[in-house]
């Protein structure tokens, strides 16, 4: 049976949305599109209202990363329609709202994000759960900065974007506990302590050490900072000799798998100079 997926919508949608908002030429296609995947993210969310959006639509479950990953496909469409085809499509904007603030209430008391509702002790996901989050707020800032350093107490019109669409306290103390979490995650050698902080199938990956060195670059402080000064040195030190990264930090050295190299250079891209 075929899945249909809030996180592979969720890609499609950024890309393209992004595409626009940064030049592409527009077509009603583009149009369409946008609005055709928005529309569904909307359709998914269950109860509905609530700000639960399932990983598909034979789950069951609340799972964060989904959630916010159906926010990021809803804030695009709806950034993109409003710039690029004059179109404000509000309720995009209303249920990325929905799904953020719902989200944030799952945080736990050590600062992870779980993977579930149900809690979980997981580095991966509380680093995708704050690159969704991040990206998310990124679409409020005008002209868009994806990748750009965070600062909460950003003036003008997209400070004020910002807080009208979540409470600047929530959003501080969520960045606060996951980068606090994160950080109590990595040794001083840059090594993540996979042991009782990891309990997902991501266990051992290197795209965990990436997307968390993304994460802590762009949130900044001294801190967070030096722990992703600390990745980065890791991370390079793991490169193959063809140059590319291997899948994990441990065991057999495997590279070919081109979602999860593409996603590592997604990662590091904002930093490169290239961009």
């Amino acid at each position: 049976m075929e899945e249909r997926s809030t996180i592979e919508t969720a890609f499609v949608v950024r890309g393209l949305g992004h595409a626009l908002l940064l030049g592409l030429p527009p077509k009603k296609l583009y149009s369409d599109c946008l609005q055709r995947a928005g529309h569904w993210q909307l359709g998914i969310e269950w109860p509905p209202g609530s700000g639960v959006f399932p990983h598909h639509e034979r789950s069951p479950h609340d799972t964060l990363n989904a959630n916010l990953h159906a926010a990021e496909t809803l804030m695009a469409a709806f950034k993109a329609s409003e710039k690029v085809f004059q179109r404000p499509l509000n309720i995009f904007y209303q249920g990325a709202c929905r799904s953020v603030l719902h989200t944030l209430t799952l945080q736990s008391k050590n600062g992870c994000f779980p993977y579930r509702s149900t809690g979980d002790m997981t580095i991966n996901y509380t680093s995708l759960v704050l690159w969704c989050l991040l990206n998310i707020l990124d679409l409020l800032r005008d002209p868009m900065q994806p990748g750009a350093d965070w600062d909460l107490n950003i003036e003008g019109a997209a400070g004020r974007r910002i807080a009208a669409f979540a409470p600047l306290d929530a959003l501080k103390k969520a960045f606060d506990g996951a980068t606090g979490f994160l950080c109590d995650c990595v040794d001083a050698n840059g090594n993540l302590l996979w042991e009782k902080n990891e309990t997902s199938t991501a266990k051992y990956n290197l795209w965990t050490y990436v997307i968390t060195y993304n994460v802590l670059r762009r949130i900044g402080g001294e801190r967070n900072a030096e722990t992703a000064s600390r990745l980065l040195k890791t991370i390079l030190g793991k490169r193959t000799k063809s140059g590319l990264l291997p899948m994990r930090d441990r065991g057999e050295e495997i590279t070919e798998c081109a979602f999860m190299q593409a996603d590592m250079l997604l990662f590091l891209l904002p930093f490169s100079g290239l961009v």
